[in-house]
């Protein structure tokens, strides 16, 4: 699994596409998906195992949650908290680790 993070319209989708043949076909959106499962009372991480399994070629997108502005609700808060916990699993769990800034990627892992 390759994990691709950055801050918001910073290029993620166009690395992942420029570098990856077939990317469209193997990109899912941890943080867009994240609220979505958590509300569910699903664990993410339990769901990204199993698709790792079924996709050993998955590219996971997240934006950077953490060097924003924090935000004043309680509730926004503890969600960037549990996302944050899950990226830094998510990073664990990948074979390579791309940070993107500007469109630029750089391998961290």
């Amino acid at each position: 699994m390759i994990f691709i993070i950055g801050g918001y319209s910073q290029g993620k989708r166009d690395y992942a596409n420029n570098r990856f043949k077939d990317a469209r076909d193997h990109i899912f959106y941890l943080d867009d998906r994240a609220e979505e499962i958590f509300g569910q009372g699903k664990e993410p991480l339990d769901i990204l195992k199993k698709m790792i399994s079924e996709d050993p070629n998955l590219i996971v997108i997240s934006n950077e949650i953490g060097c924003g502005i924090v935000p004043a609700d309680e509730e926004a808060r503890a969600f960037r908290k549990k996302l944050g916990r899950l990226q830094c699993k998510a990073a664990a769990l990948a074979d390579e680790v791309i940070r993107v800034t500007c469109g630029i990627g750089v391998k961290i892992k």
